[in-house]
């Protein structure tokens, strides 16, 4: 409410909400070209999953939405591709309990016949996996273990190398650890946490633990506001941040399948950040083009 009341009076932004979006937005780009998720390359052949319904999967949400129409998806294709749950069940638009956020995630029942989820939408997350088959399943629901091994098998069932980001923290409550991921997915899922985890040795390779940390995001997007004598900060900012985070991601080529580019080169990748926003924003008429 406070980010809706004020973002266009002042240049302001909610980090929680947009920050979490672009930097969850950046490594799913990165992984997607790597030829995570369904293996094709193309956003067009994936599924969202999101265990939790709050504000994280609402700015990841919002800025995948525009992302995926920029990449030609309808709105149909879209309506279908995204999908919200919560301790409830799926998020629908046939729930009386939906906060305006919720709404906003809620599948459409035309949605919901599209999918064949009918009868799912209190079904426990295994099922609705085995029903849906996601190729990406991204939780933000705070609840530890929520990712079981029956979620994760059916995950792995479900995509060639499915992105699976328990990204609640802190570590204490991630849905679950790297270990059991790669060890229920038979090495090949493709993990991004919310906390610091260790690098887990799989089959004899030591796999990268990334972590879609805001600070990758805010510092660049802040900068581009003071320098950029921006008049609002939109939503576009961020998804101009997230590309070219995830184009750093792909330049820097970081070992060990890592998503994002080294934090050492914080400065670098905010200064790149802050560059590419304000440019855009100066084409579009909301920052400084001087």
């Amino acid at each position: 409410k406070i980010l809706e009341r004020y973002r266009g009076a002042v240049p302001s932004f909610n980090d929680d909400i947009q920050g979490t979006g672009a930097v969850a937005l950046a490594g799913i780009i990165a992984a997607i070209n790597a030829g995570g998720g369904s293996g094709s390359k193309k956003m067009s052949d994936q599924r969202f999953l999101f265990y939790g319904a709050g504000a994280a999967t609402l700015g990841i949400v919002r800025l995948l939405r525009r992302y995926l129409e920029s990449v030609g998806m309808s709105a149909d294709e879209r309506a279908s591709a995204i999908i919200a749950m919560d301790s409830k069940g799926i998020v629908h638009d046939g729930r009386s309990d939906l906060t305006d956020g919720k709404s906003e995630l809620a599948l459409s029942t035309a949605a919901v016949s599209a999918l064949g989820i009918a009868d799912l939408l209190g079904a426990d997350l295994a099922d609705v996996i085995q029903q849906v088959k996601p190729t990406i399943l991204i939780g933000t629901s705070g609840q530890a273990g929520a990712f079981t091994e029956p979620a994760i098998r059916a995950m792995a069932a479900s995509a060639a190398a499915p992105l699976i980001w328990p990204l609640s923290n802190p570590t204490s409550c991630a849905e679950a650890t790297p270990s059991d991921i790669f060890a229920w997915s038979d090495g090949r899922a493709v993990v991004a946490t919310g906390s610091p985890f260790d690098p887990v040795m799989v089959d004899g390779t030591s796999r990268t633990i990334s972590q879609a940390n805001n600070v990758y995001i805010f510092p660049g997007v802040g900068l581009a506001a003071i320098a950029g004598r921006l008049k609002s900060i939109p939503d576009e900012a961020f998804t101009v941040a997230a590309k070219t985070l995830a184009a750093l991601t792909a330049k820097s080529a970081p070992a060990g399948g890592a998503l994002y580019p080294p934090l050492a080169d914080l400065r670098s990748i905010s200064r790149a950040i802050a560059i590419a926003v304000i440019e855009a924003g100066a084409a579009a008429g909301w920052a400084s083009a001087a």
